[in-house]
């Protein structure tokens, strides 16, 4: 699904719950069709490789984020993007900029530059200045809750690093109908995120939109690519 983007974002609450959304936002903002789930902006930001989505952090050691970090990230933005529609930046500890830090990640948001995207995490929203939360689409995110993990026997197989319960029932999975398929897959992965599955949900996420955008596909040849995946995981 295109998502419409704004141009800053702070995710307060719930920490696995705002990565997991920021990934989300930042696989939009790379995209040209904002988050296609088909695209090679797409596949590299699921993968964790794509050169336009950049994590700003703290230096090891420190307990703040300090103001030549965020001067650091300021230059960096002025340049355009090497593959994307836009650079994102992820500042998964945005609560620990000191005054100073804030001071001038303020003026970046007041006059940002083209083609770039804020993602700040916070745990509350007062730990950011009002200033800088009065830019940003604030999303307030709740805990994952562990009941919902769905039962699904590929999930138990794969938690298992079972290869042969893997592939017997990806064997299973060559029966089914296009529109079961699409939701046995969309339960793997969403069991796979919340159990922190990272690898293997990065794998199996890519089936769904290509299940979804070409018809020529059947559940035969997903089914068989899937298997050859997940062995290498084993």
């Amino acid at each position: 699904m295109c998502m419409r983007l704004g141009h800053a974002y702070l995710l307060v609450g719930d920490v696995q719950a705002a990565t997991s959304e920021a990934k989300e936002l930042a696989r939009a903002g790379v995209c040209a069709g904002g988050g296609c789930n088909a695209c090679k902006d797409c596949r590299k930001a699921d993968s964790g490789i794509h050169p336009d989505i950049i994590t700003v952090s703290k230096e090891d050691g420190k307990r703040e984020l300090t103001v030549d970090i965020i001067r650091g990230l300021i230059g960096d933005a002025q340049i355009l993007p090497n593959e994307g529609e836009r650079k994102v930046y992820i500042l998964p500890e945005a609560g620990a900029m000191n005054a100073n830090a804030a001071n001038a990640f303020l003026k970046l948001l007041e006059e940002p530059p083209s083609r770039v995207m804020f993602v700040l995490i916070a745990e509350r929203e007062k730990e950011l200045p009002q200033t800088i939360r009065s830019r940003c689409v604030i999303k307030h995110m709740a805990n994952i809750a562990p009941a919902a993990v769905p039962d699904n026997e590929l999930l138990t197989a794969v938690l298992r690093r079972d290869a042969i319960a893997v592939a017997a029932e990806c064997v299973r999975l060559e029966k089914f109908k296009r529109d079961e398929l699409l939701s046995y897959l969309t339960e793997l992965y969403t069991g796979l995120v919340r159990k922190g599955q990272v690898g293997a949900a990065q794998r199996v996420g890519v089936y769904a939109p290509r299940l979804r955008s070409r018809m020529n596909i059947g559940s035969a040849q997903i089914a068989g690519e899937l298997m050859v995946d997940l062995a290498e995981l084993m």
